[in-house]
């Protein structure tokens, strides 16, 4: 029994691992891979094939363009990696290269690109205290490692060609060598590529089995789906753009390879004797009836139309019988239905924040939100840690403008997860259980009701005759269920008074509920006393 042939990919394998400059080892000495063999090196350019046709990076791109689910899902993991900015706002206005470019978009170019292909690339310019002058970031698909020696794994060049798979585009005068980043051997790259020095290049991908050279993303395991994604629109475009909805079989008596008698379908083609003209025919009868049926019935704004024709007998008749056909739209919707799932899936991104439908969802309940948030952060971690390492360790001590700032991305929190919270128990925070609690829900928290300020009910004590002032009372104690409530109980808390304020539920049976989350009877007065709504 033989087997069966491996896949492309695999025959080809694509990065092992690049690991990230450390703290104590900034500058390491090359990148390190998997050994490679001749069948996975290009001949012409002596660099290990990503993929068999060196085109798989573009092959990946192509397939999430085509793909509006592939393309919205990527678009949410590609924020949650962004995150919500730097927690110093003035270190993202740092310019890092000689067009302005400053340090926030200079992280969301990284930010894509490790999104789509698990990598980043970037080309560093020095001058000539071999401080960092300019940082380019370079699309990953355009970056090919230089095989080493038989045997070895380790790399010291990279190269550039930005059209590398492109049979049509290639040429191999697009191609620029780089080596790979390492600052204590900056002055020994210049003086070895001379005025070809255009910096070194810094290359960062994210390992994954069974590839050996080079980053290929997870999601990629469901690029069947993210392929059937793009082939349902054609489906569905071309059922509306042929317009017949239902599919027929026609009948037609006749031969359709003679040619048509039609007039308007003949041209004058002149005789030998170079004088007289004679009409001939350029279509055959089946070109004919092929035009007519695209003419009348063909597009969306012909759907519906019916074809009548008039004959004097049954044997002139047309024959029309219904075909079998796999127009059944409940069955396009549940395709549909299936492949969005399937793709967050592979991408790993709770639909919920790639606004896809509800039914697309795994997540369900009144947290759905805020925990499809939790996951992503929790998912987005090491990727936020690896361009903070980044920043920290390699770009920001070797810049020709140095500083002491470091970089730290925030936590991103859509807008539309922002909580409430009741004012009073707001008020009973101290600082730091304010900022505790900020950090951990919301961006900022708005108290939508206050309640009355509670009536504290003074005890009655004797007069000292000798000093008719009274004795100062001692402020109540703030009821312990009250002051430990969660915000999930403070949300159904404002869903009772809520109902109550639109008439859904009497008071008696609102003062059941709130009685039950500890509430004393001056409390619940307070809460069903409403007033109006501040900011804090």
């Amino acid at each position: 029994m033989s087997r069966k042939k491996p896949s492309s990919e695999f025959v080809s394998p694509s990065l092992s691992y690049f690991p990230i400059a450390r703290a104590k080892e900034p500058s390491p000495e090359a990148l390190q891979t998997e050994v490679g063999t001749r069948g996975q090196i290009n001949a012409i350019e002596n660099t290990y094939l990503w993929g068999r046709g060196d085109n798989l990076p573009l092959l990946i791109l192509d397939a999430i363009a085509e793909s509006p689910t592939t393309t919205s899902c990527l678009g949410t993991v590609e924020m949650f990696i962004r995150g919500g900015g730097f927690t110093d706002d003035g270190i993202g206005k740092m310019v890092v290269d000689k067009d302005g470019t400053t340090l926030d978009e200079f992280h969301a170019q990284l930010c894509a690109n490790l999104t789509n292909l698990r990598g980043f690339a970037v080309n560093f310019q020095f001058d000539g205290a071999s401080k960092i002058t300019n940082s380019y970031a370079v699309g990953t698909e355009g970056i090919r490692l230089v095989a080493p020696p038989e045997g070895g794994k380790s790399v010291n060049t990279l190269k550039h060609n930005p059209y590398w798979g492109m049979a049509e585009t290639y040429k191999p005068e697009y191609t620029f060598a780089y080596p790979v980043w390492n600052k204590a051997t900056i002055k020994e790259d210049v003086k070895k590529y001379g005025t070809k020095f255009m910096g070194q290049m810094y290359l960062y991908g994210k390992p994954r089995a069974p590839y050996k050279h080079y980053p290929v993303p997870k999601f990629w395991s469901g690029k069947k789906w993210i392929y059937s994604d793009a082939k349902i629109a054609t489906y569905v475009d071309e059922l509306l753009g042929n317009g017949f909805f239902q599919s027929v079989l026609m009948q037609v008596i006749g031969d359709p390879n003679l040619m048509s008698k039609n007039p308007r379908l003949q041209k004058k083609v002149l005789q030998s004797d170079g004088v007289t003209y004679k009409m001939e025919p350029t279509h055959t009868v089946g070109e004919e009836f092929n035009m007519q049926m695209s003419a009348n019935f063909s597009g969306v704004q012909k759907a519906g139309t019916a074809f009548v024709k008039w004959v004097t007998n049954k044997e002139q008749a047309v024959d029309l019988q219904e075909f079998p056909t796999n127009a059944d739209f409940a069955f396009v919707e549940g395709v549909i239905l299936n492949t969005m799932r399937s793709i967050t899936v592979a991408t790993q991104v709770p639909a919920v924040l790639a606004n896809l439908p509800n039914s697309v969802s795994s997540l369900a309940g009144q947290d759905a939100i805020k925990n499809a948030i939790e996951f992503m952060q929790s998912a987005t971690e090491s990727d936020r840690i690896t361009l903070e390492n980044f920043y920290n360790t390699v770009l920001i001590p070797n810049l020709q403008t140095t500083t002491s700032a470091r970089v730290k991305i925030k936590n991103y929190i859509p807008i539309s997860t922002q909580v409430t919270v009741q004012k009073e128990i707001w008020e009973w925070m101290n600082d730091a259980e304010k900022a505790d609690f900020v950090t951990t829900n919301v961006p900022s928290v708005k108290v939508i009701r206050t309640i009355a300020p509670l009536a504290p009910v003074a005890p009655t004590l004797p007069v000292d005759p000798n000093n008719p002032t009274p004795a100062p009372t001692e402020a109540p104690a703030i009821n312990e269920n009250l002051k430990n409530l969660k915000i999930s109980d403070i949300n159904r808390v404002m869903s009772i008074v809520g109902k109550y304020d639109k008439g859904q539920i009497t008071i008696e049976q609102a003062t059941q509920l709130l009685t039950g989350y500890g509430f004393s009877a001056e409390q619940i007065t307070a809460w069903l006393t409403p007033t109006n709504g501040v900011l804090v």
